[in-house]
């Protein structure tokens, strides 16, 4: 049986080492997101009250039931009493009608049209940090690689040298030079290897996954939409709508300050109570009874209308004059901040776009920058063979070679985070803004 169990540990052992973490892409990242993070999972929470706040209806009458029992009549100084119980119940609405409930319908609409602007903006806002932060581990993956493969170089560089040394036909100066960059090159891949963990932390908190692959390579380098239509989008992005619903709510604001402290209020209070007095065991100063009986049935019912008229806001420096004059203010505040908020976001995309132009045509020079580097390498180890370059100018040009593969790596990171940076400024997915 011990044997047994050994055998079957180690097939699992050796069934596991051949399964790996599943390979997801970047729209998967966003799926798992959207489903397990935090964020999201409040900012859903909150739309869901705030649409149950917005749902109520405030001019609903008010009802109530209750009972009461009693006993009555009891004297301690002259030694007599009277036990009474009445069982009641009864029943009572009241209802308050004022202006203002005239006006919760477009109140809670505005509720709801800024919750629903908020969560929006939340799925877009995690959405754009799980597109960063999944290039920006597939940038590290690739950035280790080429470190390594730079590390790999400099190691065959160095033994090359070391065995040119040991025969003489290599300076103590070739030497020191090809074990310091052997020392540049691990640093370099320690500090690439670092970096992408950190990466692979930042992308695993965002989507609550542990075990993931990501694919190993950016997304197509892709020109944006011209200048006039990302300007177009500008005035449906949820951050000048955002603006706009304030806009809104200030003016709604006003109204019910008005209808609060100018209107009438109209009251209405309506009861009914029924209930059976029952007779109990009672002593006073003539005669007793020790035994119960009944009483009386009787009901009530009571009805109520009050209207009342505020004033205050005729008087002077009032809290209700000074209340009405700040809503009013609000409201000019409002459609200033949308306003500037549309001069805002004017400069922001076009500023943005002019820095996309500039990074997509970086990848382009970058590029050819990479071609001539990998050009240079090739003639420089040729030289260096032939005995015509000396070691420096090799490992000069690996180095170039490495930095521009990293440089590289950085501009097509940079490009695809401004878009991402742009759609989420404008409120909309980064495939809606290219060609």
């Amino acid at each position: 049986m011990k044997e047994k169990s050994i055998i079957a540990l180690l097939l699992m052992a050796f069934c596991s080492a051949f399964v790996s973490a599943a390979t997801i892409s970047v729209d998967d990242a966003i799926k798992l997101a959207q489903d397990n993070n935090k964020q999201l999972q409040v900012a859903r929470i909150n739309l869901e009250n705030s649409i149950r706040s917005a749902s109520a209806i405030s001019y609903l009458p008010s009802l109530s039931i209750g009972s009461t029992a009693s006993l009555r009549d009891v004297s301690f100084i002259d030694s007599t009493y009277a036990t009474n119980i009445d069982p009641t119940i009864g029943a009572s609405i009241s209802m308050s009608v004022k202006s203002t409930d005239f006006l919760s319908g477009n109140t809670n609409k505005l509720t709801k049209q800024s919750a629903y602007n908020s969560y929006e903006q939340s799925v877009l806002s995690v959405e754009n940090s799980v597109r960063t932060a999944y290039y920006n581990l597939v940038s590290t993956m690739l950035a280790v690689e080429s470190a390594e493969r730079n590390l790999q170089d400099n190691k065959r560089s160095y033994e090359s040298v070391e065995r040119q040394y040991e025969g003489g036909k290599a300076t103590t100066l070739a030497l020191s030079q090809a074990e310091l960059s052997l020392y540049d090159a691990t640093l370099a891949y320690d500090n690439a290897v670092t970096t992408k963990e950190n990466a692979y932390l930042a992308l695993s908190y965002l989507i609550g996954l542990d075990d993931f692959e990501v694919e190993r390579e950016f997304p197509e380098i892709r020109e944006i939409k011209s200048y006039e239509e990302i300007k177009g989008m500008i005035s449906s992005s949820l951050t000048y709508q955002k603006a706009l619903i304030e806009v809104s709510q200030a003016e709604d604001t006003e109204k019910n300050r008005k209808a609060s402290l100018v209107y009438p209020t109209v009251s209405v209070n309506a009861s009914y109570r029924i209930g059976q007095s029952i007779e109990g065991p009672y002593k006073t100063s003539s005669r007793k009874n020790s035994s119960w009986g009944d009483g009386e049935m009787y009901d009530s019912a009571s009805v109520s209308l009050s209207v009342s008229l505020p004033l205050d806001h005729l008087l002077p420096r009032s809290n209700a004059k000074v209340n009405l004059q700040n809503a009013s203010s609000n409201v000019t505040k409002a459609q200033i901040s949308a306003e500037s908020t549309l001069e805002s976001l004017m400069q922001n995309v076009e500023k943005a776009y002019r820095s996309l132009e500039s990074a997509r045509n970086n990848i382009t020079k970058y590029e050819k920058y990479l071609t001539l580097a990998q050009k240079k390498l090739t003639l420089t180890e040729e030289s260096y063979e032939g005995g015509k370059a000396t070691y420096n100018e090799l490992s000069d040009a690996k180095s170039a070679l490495f930095e521009r593969e990293i440089a590289l790596l950085d501009q097509k990171l940079s490009y695809i985070t401004a878009i991402s940076d742009l759609a989420l400024m404008l409120g909309v997915d980064s495939e809606t803004l290219l060609k």
